[in-house]
């Protein structure tokens, strides 16, 4: 067999995602897997150069025979954000349509925009090396197990110390995989959040609609009958399923159910001490009807909203839709400052509040 030379191109083989409809890899094992790291004595495990130019041989295999790691797969050196069928998270050159999440891209220059993940950035230094509003053993979404009793080292793409996969396996850089292991391979048609395979992006626990429609994948591009479903609350406490209790096993004085800050921390009612999430509009002070809320009529991708039954195609927001964490920020890393979705420092004021004014449209 002849020797793989690495090019910026070679990510294209590195995962092959089956159709257009579900994560559930295709192909040869040989994709995504080496037996024994050896082949003419050289290795076949790879791993992302710090310079972010290709990769290099590593001679220290992967855990579940990877080929690559999480941001080998999901890396390109390109702009472009899918490649051959696989979602890109980490450019190393400004990505030309951003997905869903966001890109990492711009955590690399500025850390303040994105979350900053081992082997991509460095650790932030105290207090930022632990996540804002930081929760001890939170319990994780679904209730499927609970989050760590201190926040011990950089954050990961999966396990104890990341957002995907299993979040009680997994505890150091090197063996995340274990949080990831199968998913892969699962059978993805129907998310129910009963396994990290069937979980919405594989955030085990998390229910929702992934948007998988040619054209639109990932959020490629995405307009108000065309979107990612996410899945809400109508109060903070009334789901555990939801995304926005996932970034509140983290972030969890930021989150009002009572398994996470609660009313001590967010409130339960207008005046609110921290902006809610996972409330519906219904619950707003002051009531829904007649307020700058029902003036939010149609979907928008600058601040999009959640349903109780998630749906990538209502076009309808109204009292019954939702805020959640992601009504602002993106999961990944944005071009703007704390991730949000649009310039919220720009020194022009109708910049400043675009995202805002979507929800809160008499305050502009």
């Amino acid at each position: 067999m002849k020797k793989i030379i690495l090019t910026s191109a070679f990510i294209v083989f590195t995962i092959a995602l089956s159709g257009l409809s579900h994560a559930k890899v295709t192909g040869v094992c040989y994709n995504c897997h080496t037996m024994h790291n050896s082949q003419g004595g050289a290795a076949m495990a790879y791993q992302l150069k710090a310079t972010l130019d290709g990769f290099e041989a590593d001679q220290t295999p992967n855990p579940c025979l990877l080929t690559y790691d999480c941001i080998g797969c999901h890396f390109s050196s390109t702009a472009n954000t899918i490649v051959s069928n696989t979602p890109i998270v980490l450019n190393s050159t400004a990505p030309a349509s951003p997905l869903a999440g966001g890109n990492f891209y711009w955590s690399l220059s500025d850390n303040k925009k994105g979350h900053n993940v081992y082997g991509i950035t460095a650790q932030e230094g105290s207090p930022m090396d632990a996540p804002p509003g930081f929760k001890a053993s939170a319990s994780l979404p679904s209730s499927y197990g609970t989050g760590p009793a201190s926040w011990a080292t950089q954050l990961n793409c999966a396990g104890v110390y990341g957002c995907h996969g299993d979040r009680t396996q997994g505890a150091t850089a090197a063996t995340v995989v274990e949080a990831m292991r199968g998913s892969h391979h699962t059978d993805d048609s129907a998310i129910d959040g009963t396994s990290t395979g069937k979980s919405y992006r594989f955030l085990r626990g998390v229910n929702g609609v992934e948007l998988n429609a040619a054209g639109y994948k990932w959020e490629q591009t995405a307009n108000s009958t065309n979107h990612n479903g996410y899945k809400g609350g109508a109060t903070p406490g009334t789901t555990t399923d939801s995304i926005s209790y996932l970034c509140g096993s983290c972030h969890g004085n930021f989150h009002g159910h009572g398994n996470l800050g609660g009313s001590s921390e967010v409130g339960s009612s207008s005046p609110w001490f921290r902006h809610p999430s996972d409330l519906a509009f219904s619950g707003v002070g002051g009531g829904y009807g007649g307020s700058e809320y029902a003036a939010y009529t149609s979907y928008s991708t600058t601040a999009p909203v959640a349903l109780s039954t998630p749906s990538t195609s209502t076009s309808t927001v109204d009292s019954g839709s939702m805020v959640i964490c992601l009504s602002c920020h993106r999961a990944h890393g944005s071009p703007y400052y704390k991730m949000l979705r649009w310039d919220y420092k720009s020194a022009t004021l109708s910049t400043a509040l675009s995202g805002c004014n979507v929800c809160h449209t008499s305050k502009n």
